[in-house]
């Protein structure tokens, strides 16, 4: 089987499990919280796919860069966890200082935020 083959099959896999995850979080956010999702299901279903491939190639680069599996966990909880701050998913991105601010606008849990 081929290299590439067999990479987009596990990348394919996991984007398939995230996003139907990330769906069935706003779901239960907007039902059982009343979370607005906007007037568009297909918007959103769009969004959600977009910002879940894009986190899924992200985890495929931190994993070219670790060298075992126990190192794949603390190495990609680090990353998930400055992304989430620098990206407004842990506090609004109004409370971070300015330079933050400019560096959060090139990052995909920013864009993603705005989106959702």
């Amino acid at each position: 089987m081929p290299l590439a083959s067999l990479l987009g099959g596990k990348l394919l896999a996991r984007w398939i499990i995230g996003t139907a995850q990330l769906l069935l979080l706003l779901l239960f956010g907007h039902f059982v919280y009343g979370l607005q999702l906007g007037d568009s299901p297909a918007a959103m279903i769009v969004v959600t796919a977009t910002a879940v491939a894009s986190m899924t190639c992200f985890a495929a680069v931190v994993a070219a860069f670790v060298r075992t599996r126990e190192q794949a966990v603390p190495v990609g909880l680090a990353v998930a966890f400055i992304l989430a701050s620098l990206g407004g998913l842990l506090w609004p991105l109004y409370n971070l200082p300015q330079s933050m601010q400019q560096a959060a606008r090139g990052l995909i849990t920013t864009w993603s935020m705005f989106g959702i």
